[in-house]
Formats: structure tokens, sequence, C-alpha cells
């Protein structure tokens, strides 16, 4: 463990206090500054007289539960890290603290010591390198409005200096590649929701949004679209069904042409639904807009809008075409499941 990580200071928030002394025994031989509350107006109390470098919080707390109170922390400490704790039963909290407190991880309960603690030095250290980042970029900016006052005689001065920023340059591509892994750490997030949401391991659905952002990506290359456009429909193949968290429980893997007319146009609403959660994060809206259109056939006749032909983006079609394909197979279209030869 580096010594930032070991130094930092973690504030534990969660009104039992034998998940308290739980937390606090797993971190305390970490090295870690550890303070501790019972509720969140009391974790807002200790954020306001200690700097705090992650915060993790039930969600489940009387008066302020853990996605209000992560809210406000983002709010008035943005650089303080974010974790959720957060039971099988909290789907609906838990979107709302990811949308509303950009929480960097959610945590099952009951958690596996060596996962939190993991997940704990992974943000701590991304944290770090977010830093590094503002850091160098501000180094960046200061030594631009340097250069600009440089006279044109001083061509050694010119090049030391390019030659640092050169190097913080080369810092910044770092920091930059540690946080795509953090957007993609996102799309875990949600793609892992919407597979607990549709019954996890051992339901029909377990892998549909795998399955299908593999073959919607392979039928991509195929087509030979661009390696952006790729990745895009790959995001959204593993994403398509986000909008399916809120549906009762006895419509979920219900083959569809068995559904009742009231069933159906529940949904239908899916992709809307889908849309509305993904358009929150700023770098998923490309992917929310193939995900609205995924269920648009090429003669009209699809929904939400009716779209047809190549009014349709390309996207979504080749996402319709790869969905359809999964579910013939585990039988969510039709009854009786059809296995490709």
């Amino acid at each position: 463990m580096s010594e930032t990580s070991a130094s930092a200071t973690l504030l534990l928030v969660d009104d039992e206090p034998g998940i308290l002394s739980a937390l606090r025994r797993l971190f305390r031989p970490h090295g870690y500054q550890l303070l501790l509350a019972e509720s969140g107006a009391a974790g807002l109390a200790e954020l306001e007289k200690t700097p705090v470098d992650l915060v993790i919080s039930d969600m489940r707390m009387p008066e302020m539960d853990g996605a209000a109170f992560l809210k406000q922390v983002r709010e008035r400490w943005p650089n303080t890290a974010r974790i959720l704790l957060t039971g099988y039963a909290d789907i609906t909290s838990t979107v709302a603290a990811i949308n509303e407190g950009e929480i960097s991880r959610y945590i099952s309960k009951p958690w596996d010591d060596d996962e939190i603690v993991g997940i704990v030095r992974d943000t701590l250290e991304r944290q770090r390198l977010e830093s590094e980042n503002r850091r160098l970029a501000a180094l960046i900016q200061a030594q631009n409005e340097e250069l600009k006052d440089l006279n044109a005689g001083l061509e050694q001065k010119v090049a030391e200096r390019t030659a640092e920023l050169q190097q913080a340059l080369g810092f910044v591509e770092q920091a930059h590649g540690e946080l795509k892994k953090s957007f993609l750490a996102s799309v875990q997030v949600f793609s892992s929701l919407a597979e607990l949401r549709t019954g996890g391991a051992g339901s029909p659905l377990a892998g549909h949004g795998r399955r299908v952002a593999d073959l919607a990506r392979g039928l991509a290359q195929r087509l030979g679209l661009a390696d952006g456009e790729i990745q895009t429909i790959m995001l959204a193949g593993l994403l398509h069904d986000i909008g399916k968290l809120g549906l009762p429980d006895d419509l979920l893997g219900k083959p569809f042409n068995l559904l009742s007319q009231d069933h159906r146009a529940l949904v239908m609403k899916h992709p809307v639904i889908g849309q509305n959660i993904l358009m929150a994060v700023e770098r998923f809206k490309d992917v929310a807009q193939l995900v609205r259109h995924h269920h648009e056939c090429f003669d009209g006749s699809g929904f939400p809008d009716r779209l047809a032909g190549t009014a349709i983006p390309m996207g979504s079609r080749i996402l319709a075409v790869a969905n359809d394909y999964d579910a013939l197979q585990i039988g969510t279209l039709v009854q009786r499941p059809l296995k490709a030869p």
C-alpha cells in the first residue's frame, strides 16, 4: 500500500454500531485514519470538522438515507470519494445514489472483506490520480501563460520549458488512462444493477446484456464502423435493459408474446426509462440514444417513436438484431426457446 493510501482518512457511516465495529476492525490494520458516525447528520458534522478522503455509507438509515447523505457530500465536498453499502432490495435507492450522489462504487451486503479492502484501495488511488491530473492541468495552464510572455530571443529557455511540458503531458495521458478505467467501472455498476434486478445468476436472463454487447460489437466490426461507434454500440448492448429496473417481478423474463396488453404497454416503456437513467451521465448520452431506439422496427411498427428505415440510428438497428437473436434463444421473445443450429 502506498504512503498516500495508508495515511488517508475514512469516514464510516452506519446506524448499526455492530456494522461500524466490523468496518473499523477490518480497516484499522491497513493504517487508515478512521472516523465513525451513526447517522447522516453526524457524518456531515464530522466532515465539517475534519478533511476526509473517502466516505463509506450504508443506504438504509433513519431520517437521512445513504443516497441523500452522499448527495450532500458530493455538493459540499466534491473531492471526497463516496462508496455505498446496500442490500439486494435497495435497487431503486442505489440508482438514485448513483445519479444524485455520483458514488464511486456500491458494495452489496454482506460484503467480502478482501473485496471491500481492494475497492477502497483502488478508489483512493484513482482519487490520487485525479488530484494529480488537476495539478498537472493547472501546471500546463500556468506554463502556457508564461510561454506567451517569453522573448523571441530566449530560444534556450523556450526549449527547456517545452521539454517540461512534454513530460507533464505524459503524466496527464497516464492519468487520463486511469479515468477511462473509472468510466468503464461505472458501466459495470449499471450493468450489474440490471443483471441483479432480472434475477442474477441462474435466471434465463443471466448474461443477456454481455451476449448482446458481444454480438452487436461483432456485427459493427463486420460492417466496418469506426472504433468509436463500435465502442458506443457495445456499451449500449451492456446497458440496453437498464430501463427494466422498475418493472414488476412477474414481468421479468416472461415471453413478450404471452403478456397482456397492459403488461406489454409497461414493458414497452423501458427504452425511454433507460435513456432517462443514462442521460444523467454526460459520457452516456450517445449510448442513451441507441438504448431509446433499440426496439424500433425497419417498417415503422416498433417503439417508442415508431421510427422507420434509416431514421433509426445504425447502432440501434444493430442492437435490435443482436437483442432479438439472444431473446429467441433464451425464451423471452416467444414461449419456446429457439436454439441456433
